[in-house]
């Protein structure tokens, strides 16, 4: 790989499974090292051959968001949510995306869906909590 230090890129979103696929984790790691550009080549070609593979959808939109390319994020995350939509941590990830592209009601529609798939989710608990109106001062 490379001889600089790993840089934490995922503080915003959440990879809490297992990689099935060699290029997954490839992809992962060329982004711990900020090699977004390089991680995207990598997991692309895949998803031109009827890939099924939700880990590869989930990694290329982190990877799509880190890039700054956010409604490509939103549209990998999309299908990765399509694709295994019991996965909490996708769900979050796509919450966290619309969020930043200012869909605030899909945002928060993302974050339920993650709770709802696993109610003790804490990243898409405190995610909605964030979300909520802070009461007036009196």
């Amino acid at each position: 790989m490379s001889d600089h230090q790993p840089h934490q890129v995922f503080h915003h979103v959440a990879l809490d499974a297992d990689e099935e696929r060699p290029e997954v984790g490839d992809a992962k790691e060329l982004l711990l090292y900020k090699q977004v550009d390089q991680a995207i080549a990598v997991l692309e070609p895949i998803t031109q051959d009827e890939c099924d593979d939700y880990m590869v959808f989930e990694v290329l939109g982190i990877a799509y968001a880190q890039r700054g390319s956010i409604m490509a994020a939103v549209g990998a995350l999309e299908t990765a949510a399509r694709l295994n939509p019991v996965q909490p941590h996708v769900n979050f990830n796509l919450g966290q995306v619309l969020r930043r592209s200012g869909d605030l009601a899909g945002a928060k529609e993302a974050y339920e869906h993650a709770l709802r798939t696993d109610p003790t989710y804490g990243r898409a608990r405190n995610a909605l909590a964030s979300m909520q109106p802070k009461p007036a001062a009196p």
